[in-house]
């Protein structure tokens, strides 16, 4: 017979919220420019929130199985880290963040082509247009999006959280206040409308990985001070991507289910 379902005690069950808290917070905080880019740009018009909700959902589409490859740095830096294998440590991270670099490249090149890759979804044409345009901002912004999933990643293996949801919450706070001073032309910057909210969600972004790297920098940089060819030979690159892409795959599928409401949504009104 099988083992009896044991129930977890309630110190047990703090244990775990007092983990995952901060990991669905930071989580949260991610999704939160892009909520706060539409929120803001709404002030300004209807088109303009229609524009950046659309942008979201393109720069989503793409860059989600990019950070569901990286997510592989989960098992492998955990598995070193409990082994206390430093060098494992130091060959994950590394070979993650070059990682980072090459997916970048790709997925910021899917990103320029917007107004034809929109159009046969049949959005409002007066859309698309500022849609592409919000997406190509956000381009800049790929890189430190990827790395700070890297980094992220990494340090939750040492079990350093509150690193990560500091370097959140004071990039959504950032951004915030540069889409008002963007969108509308304020502290003496140009008005640039739902561009603008994504020149400040690039901002933000790079300042979230700065941040993150600052924060966790005792534990991270005796990780990076050593390289070597090793760090990006094609084969250990590859397992690290047929280990992640699974999970970056699943993540898209999930996210274009509930994207799917909003493209529907454009038809309609398109009607």
């Amino acid at each position: 017979m099988g083992r009896a379902l044991r129930i977890p005690t309630r110190a047990e069950v703090r244990d775990v919220a007092r983990l995952a808290a901060p990991i669905a917070l930071v989580q949260v905080g991610l999704m939160m420019m892009g909520v706060v880019d539409a929120a803001i740009v709404g002030r300004l018009s209807a088109q303009g929130l229609a524009a950046v909700a659309l942008g979201n959902v393109y720069f989503n589409s793409v860059v989600t199985i990019g950070q569901g490859t990286l997510m592989a740095l989960d098992p492998l830096v955990a598995q070193a880290v409990g082994a206390k294998d430093t060098q494992a440590i130091e060959r994950s991270l590394q070979r993650g963040l070059v990682l980072c670099a090459l997916l970048s490249l790709p997925l910021s090149l899917l990103l320029l082509p917007g107004e034809w890759l929109m159009a046969p979804l049949r959005q409002p044409a007066d859309v698309v247009p500022i849609a592409a345009a919000y997406a190509r901002a956000c381009v800049p912004g790929v890189l430190p999006y990827l790395t700070f999933i890297a980094l992220r990643q990494t340090v939750q293996a040492f079990s350093l959280v509150r690193p990560v949801v500091a370097a959140v919450v004071i990039a959504n706070v950032v951004n915030a206040v540069l889409d008002w001073a963007l969108v509308f032309g304020k502290l003496g910057l140009p008005a640039m409308g739902a561009v603008g909210s994504g020149w400040a969600t690039t901002i933000s972004r790079w300042l979230m990985a700065l941040l993150l790297l600052w924060g966790c920098r005792q534990a991270l940089i005796p990780f990076l001070r050593h390289w070597s060819r090793e760090d990006v030979a094609l084969a250990p690159l590859w397992r690290m991507v047929r280990l992640g892409f699974p999970i970056g795959l699943q993540l898209w599928i999930e996210f274009t289910a509930f994207s799917v409401a909003l493209l529907l949504v454009g038809q309609k009104r398109k009607a």
